[in-house]
């Protein structure tokens, strides 16, 4: 992953959680930024 835009906690940083990949699940960003909505292409 690489910033191509200035990152803050407000923006979306990404964050990763220990061990979460043994969690069986896997999550999908729903919106990147307030009132951005993310579609699917």
């Amino acid at each position: 992953w690489v910033a191509l835009d200035p990152v803050t906690y407000d923006t979306g940083a990404v964050e990763y959680v220990k061990g979460s990949h043994r969690w069986g699940k896997r999550f999908a960003a729903v919106s990147f930024s307030p009132g951005e909505t993310y579609h699917e292409s």
